[in-house]
């Protein structure tokens, strides 16, 4: 395995070296359209949940009125870790 294959630079295919920094200016579209859809996967996932699921109706609401109280109550870092966990 060359150096350059293992930091992802450089791919090898049967025996030919093929430059993966010349294909950059592509793939970083691609990494943003792939994390586009993944954003757009996750939504449409709460949306689901949001309609077919009384459960998770509960838990947003009581996520609410506890954010709600944390920032009227004013607390402190600590106290919404807490709260997170």
């Amino acid at each position: 395995m060359y150096p350059d294959q293992r930091l992802g630079l450089v791919r090898i295919i049967k025996g030919t070296r093929v430059n993966l920094e010349a294909k950059n200016q592509s793939s970083i579209f691609i990494i943003m359209k792939r994390f586009l859809h993944s954003f757009i996967f996750a939504g449409s996932g709460i949306v689901h949940c949001l309609r077919h699921e009384p459960n998770f109706k509960i838990h947003i609401a009581a996520a609410i009125v506890a954010t709600t109280l944390g920032f009227f109550f004013r607390l402190e870092r600590a106290e919404w870790l807490v709260i997170i966990i």
